[in-house]
């Protein structure tokens, strides 16, 4: 039953806002018409950091579900899609995608908030996981710029790199509660061992380093 008229065309509507559904259309559509490009990314951006601050499980699970209610054919397009715009960043941004294919986990001289967003990226494409750089970053602050082992102080870009505790080589997973910052002369000496490996070898070889430093 309708509640009263359209305000702008007259017909009967149910709406509370008192306009019919035509109308309200209409409206929004005009309204985002005339956003200008600024507006459009500010609301991007916002869009981005509310679901930033949703739980990561939360996240995988809403993107497992929107990929398994697609048709292979909207699958297949959707990937195709996503190769399209890969490609065509790259055309537009060759610099930074060059930077990107270089991250080794941490090996950029970047800002912060760049070196975080790279070493995610990086990640994600080698993992096929979808980590959002938030994640990372609030890692990195928990840490408080220093090596989850050795306690080295870390500079992003410079000698911090993202570890895997259980290498992946052993059926680790990348996912935060798998990962840590170490310094790059431990990631390059730890390599696809388990901690408890590095910590025999280290046991037996220690002896010897000393003898061999002096």
């Amino acid at each position: 039953m309708a509640k009263g008229l359209c305000t702008k065309c007259g017909e009967p509507t149910q709406s509370k806002q008192g306009y019919c559904r035509k109308c309200a259309n209409e409206y929004t559509s005009n309204l985002r018409a005339n956003w200008t490009q600024e507006k459009i990314e500010e609301e991007r951006q916002k869009a981005k950091l509310r679901w930033a601050k949703k739980p990561l499980a939360y996240r995988q699970e809403a993107h497992k579900k929107w990929k398994a209610g697609l048709s292979p054919e909207e699958l297949l397009e959707f990937k195709q899609g996503r190769r399209l715009y890969a490609k065509e960043q790259r055309r537009l941004r060759p610099k930074f995608f060059e930077e990107e294919d270089k991250a080794d986990y941490g090996t950029t001289k970047l800002c912060l908030k760049h070196w975080i967003d790279i070493i995610t990226r990086a990640g994600n494409r080698r993992c096929k996981t979808h980590l959002a750089p938030a994640d990372i970053l609030a890692l990195w602050n928990s840490q408080k710029d220093a090596c989850a082992v050795t306690g080295l102080k870390l500079i992003p870009g410079i000698n911090a790199h993202l570890d895997h505790i259980i290498p992946r080589a052993k059926g680790g997973k990348h996912e935060i509660g798998n990962l840590r910052f170490v310094h790059e002369t431990f990631n390059r000496m730890k390599d696809a061992l388990l901690d408890s490996e590095v910590k025999e070898f280290l046991r037996a070889a220690i002896p010897a380093f000393i003898e061999w430093i002096k």
